[in-house]
């Protein structure tokens, strides 16, 4: 995972490197969950910016870019973190302060409930749906979720994210200007949304980038 900074030139690339890893026993006090969670079997969408009305019911097949607002040249753009395409909704998922869960068996609760449940008020609960992302699968040719990645041996001292301009097909999606914001789109023809997951395909591989389909576990840390 990677904290931005601000972009000098054309590029944007990270300032500081946290290094994954989970600890062996739950933490005490608040702390920070992941989200989008693209650690293990499947990509998770469960909590950022959810209370936003027009989040609640995302229907299958839709496509989610997640990304950070940059400064390239002096000017705002937008850096693409990680590209969800919705599989399907998951039942919701209550966040309670204090409530016992067990520690070091599943990665949504270590990394995104217990986090939430650190922060949540005394005896406040809060509830909330997670989407699960479309898997790449061998030969498919429908879109599917992923993250701008470059092989390690490559850049070992971090890479540029892709930058997606608020042009063409991307016109109405993006305002590098919004920060904390969102952004919606509904679409008519299905096909709209895969000749989008087309366009900002492109444009990460036109920047040297793969498409990231899945990421290791966190290594555990000794009980």
């Amino acid at each position: 995972m990677v904290d931005p900074c601000r972009g000098t030139g054309e590029s944007y690339h990270p300032s500081v490197f946290h290094e994954p890893l989970l600890p062996a026993a739950r933490l005490a006090g608040p702390h920070q969950n992941t989200d989008p969670l693209v650690f293990g079997d499947r990509f998770l969408y469960t909590n950022c910016r959810m209370g936003i009305r027009l989040l609640g019911g995302i229907p299958s097949g839709s496509l989610i870019l997640f990304g950070r607002s940059a400064v390239v040249n002096d000017e705002p753009s937008f850096a693409l973190d990680t590209c969800v395409v919705v599989d399907h909704r998951n039942d919701r998922i209550t966040t309670e302060s204090g409530e016992a869960r067990p520690w070091g068996e599943d990665l949504l609760t270590d990394m995104v409930i217990a986090p939430l449940r650190s922060g949540a008020a005394p005896q406040k609960a809060t509830t909330i749906h997670h989407y699960v992302g479309r898997r790449y699968t061998p030969g498919m040719d429908s879109p599917y979720s992923f993250f701008p990645a470059v092989l390690h041996q490559e850049s070992p001292e971090g890479f540029a994210r892709p930058v997606l301009e608020p042009t063409g097909l991307l016109a109405d999606l993006i305002n590098p200007n919004l920060r904390m914001s969102v952004r919606t789109r509904v679409f008519g023809d299905p096909g709209a949304v895969r000749d989008i997951w087309q366009h900002v395909v492109d444009r990460v591989t036109e920047a040297g980038c793969v498409l990231g389909v899945h990421a290791a576990p966190p290594v555990r840390g000794e009980a």
